[in-house]
């Protein structure tokens, strides 16, 4: 195995589940339906020869299956968003595991598959949740915001475990503007290559993450509800987001880095 590899993620869910928007109850217009932004991103990948984790929230399914199936044809992997992008921790422990069998259930009657790994919408979860996940059969989660528990054995950069379950983190205070999702596509370029470059070179793992709209070209309407803050947010970078991802794919290969998803590392781990 590579010493040094990178996995490229993607949360599959609706432009209307981005929180911002959903804290607004914003309602949803079938203009911006992502389910083409997911398509174009797995082309661009496949193009480059890198598969990619997608974690799946499972009521965008209808709208994208046809997409997700291609996906799993071409060697991408399917994990787990959700049932619906509601943040878990506003749910009892019985709804949320409730919610995880009914959406385990949805996927293997339409896609075939079981899932291997999870990731928490918006990244907001505590070990009670993370224990439903373990217990209903998930090898691995991506979830973690900063460094994880010390009784996690670390496997590399990103990658740890305990007790035979793995933790990929996305986020970390070191590496937010260059870890995907907002911080990148809204970061400067020059300034983001500089840090990703003295990064990679440092380390021996890296994790990318975006969701669909992100890199949807349609111009989106000027939510008033939103803040200029928020509203910058949701437009600002989408077109160029992909010659971004480009670069970044680039600077990975130059430093001998190779691409993997989740699941197929934890089988080829030695």
């Amino acid at each position: 195995m590579n010493k040094k590899v990178a996995f490229f993620t993607m949360d599959v869910e609706s432009f209307y589940d981005t929180s911002c928007i959903r804290a607004k109850n914003i309602s949803s217009d079938e203009r911006y339906d992502c389910a083409i932004c997911v398509k174009q991103f797995l082309n661009f990948l496949n193009q480059r020869k890198i598969k990619a984790t997608l974690f799946l929230t499972v009521s965008f399914l209808p709208r994208c299956k046809e997409v997700i199936k291609q996906a799993i044809e071409d060697g991408h992997e399917i994990a787990l968003h959700c049932l619906n992008h509601d943040v878990v921790t506003s749910q009892d422990l019985d709804e949320f595991e409730g919610d995880i069998l009914v959406a385990k259930q949805i996927i293997k009657k339409e896609l075939g598959i079981d899932v291997k790994g999870f990731r928490f919408p918006c990244f907001h979860f505590n070990n009670d949740y993370l224990r439903i996940i373990k217990k209903n059969g998930f090898l691995y989660d991506s979830s973690s915001v900063g460094k994880v528990g010390k009784s996690y054995i670390k496997v590399n950069d990103v990658v740890s475990y305990q007790d035979e379950f793995y933790e990929f983190s996305p986020i970390r205070k070191d590496v937010l503007n260059i870890s995907g999702g907002g911080w990148l596509r809204l970061y400067p370029g020059p300034g983001v290559y500089r840090r990703l470059k003295s990064y990679i070179k440092k380390h021996d793992a890296y994790l990318f993450y975006l969701h669909p709209f992100e890199i949807s070209t349609i111009d989106l309407p000027d939510y008033k509800q939103l803040t200029p803050l928020k509203r910058m947010f949701v437009k600002r970078g989408r077109k160029t987001y992909l010659d971004k991802i480009d670069k970044v794919i680039e600077l990975l290969n130059e430093e001998g880095y190779s691409f993997s998803t989740m699941s197929d590392y934890i089988d080829n781990i030695e």
